[in-house]
Parts: structure tokens; C-alpha cells; sequence
């Protein structure tokens, strides 16, 4: 596959690597509230969006998320963003069906962010309840 400049600057094709790494939010092993709320608002936005987007890896290696591209083909890769990328790049036709993970995903963006909305709710109403009122 050839690396485009930005590939090259960065060291690692966007299409590469074949499972999602530990920390990855689509585990449903990953710790819960680990990335910012705004990161899973993005997402929640982005799948009502039919341009979509492009999700990297959160280790900032060049790669796309592992997670979020199993995520795309397991839906019939909605993303019309993540669509062009693939025509530019033109990875492996068994690129997409040889990504694996050895513990389970969540099923969908709405379940993965669910999950960690819940514990950003949790984590409210316990400072909420060390404000002392004045």
C-alpha cells in the first residue's frame, strides 16, 4: 500500500494493526469514563450525521480506531466519511473482515456511550453531594 505524506509524517498507514487496543472505548472491558464526555458526545453526534467522520486511534499513532472500524463494518459501513477514505487509500478487501477482538464490543455507539454516560452520572451525583451549601 503506498503512504500518502501525512501516513509518511506519521509513521503508520491508516489502515493498519488488526484489533483494538486495551484501552480502546468499544471494549466493553475498557475502563468506563477513561476519555472526556465530549469525546462521546462527538461520536453520538457523528452517527447522527450522514457525512459521518473519521475516528482515529486515542494513542495518536496515524491508524484509525480498530474499535470504531469494526463498529462501521458490522453496520454496513455507514459513515460516507469513512467511505472515501477507504477509496483513496484502497486498503486490502480483507482488511475490514480480518479485524478481531478478543473480548466483546459493544454492540453499538449509543450502548458504548450508555455505559459511560452512567458512570459520568455517578461520578455528578457524588460531587454534588461533597458541595456544602452555603
Amino acid at each position: 500500500m503506498k503512504l500518502n505524506a501525512t501516513q509518511r509524517s506519521i509513521g503508520k498507514p491508516y489502515f493498519s494493526g488488526k484489533s483494538p487496543c486495551k484501552d480502546c472505548p468499544y471494549r466493553t472491558d475498557a475502563p468506563l469514563a477513561k476519555w472526556d464526555k465530549t469525546h462521546f458526545d462527538d461520536l453520538l453526534a457523528s452517527e447522527g450525521d450522514y457525512m459521518g467522520k473519521i475516528y482515529k486511534c486515542h494513542k495518536n499513532n496515524g491508524s484509525a480506531c480498530k474499535g470504531w472500524l469494526m463498529n462501521q463494518w458490522a453496520h454496513g459501513l455507514p459513515s460516507i466519511a469513512l467511505r472515501i477514505e477507504m477509496i483513496k487509500q484502497k486498503p486490502p478487501s480483507a482488511y475490514m473482515a480480518s479485524l478481531s477482538c478478543k473480548v466483546k464490543l459493544y454492540p453499538n455507539v449509543q450502548a458504548m456511550c450508555d455505559a459511560n454516560f452512567e458512570i459520568y452520572k455517578l461520578q455528578d451525583r457524588a460531587v454534588e453531594r461533597l458541595v456544602i451549601p452555603s
